[in-house]
């Protein structure tokens, strides 16, 4: 028998802007941080090795800490 549990801080989560460069300046803007997101979780896994059967059972919640408004 096997027992997880895990956390994990999420941040700096980058996607592409909501607005452009005009392409005659011939680049784009940089990344944009998009939110903020904390998760956590729980793994069971039981097993037989003679006959190798298992079963594995996970749940896991996230919370988002925050978001940009444009994306809403």
């Amino acid at each position: 028998m096997t027992l997880e549990y895990w956390q994990r801080h999420t941040y700096d989560i980058l996607g592409r802007r909501v607005l452009a460069v005009p392409s005659e300046f011939g680049g784009s803007l940089p990344a944009e941080n998009y939110g903020i997101m904390n998760s956590n979780g729980i793994e069971i896994e039981l097993g037989y090795k003679k006959n190798s059967v298992g079963k594995k059972i996970s749940d896991m919640k996230s919370k988002v800490i925050s978001i940009m408004p444009q994306i809403l």
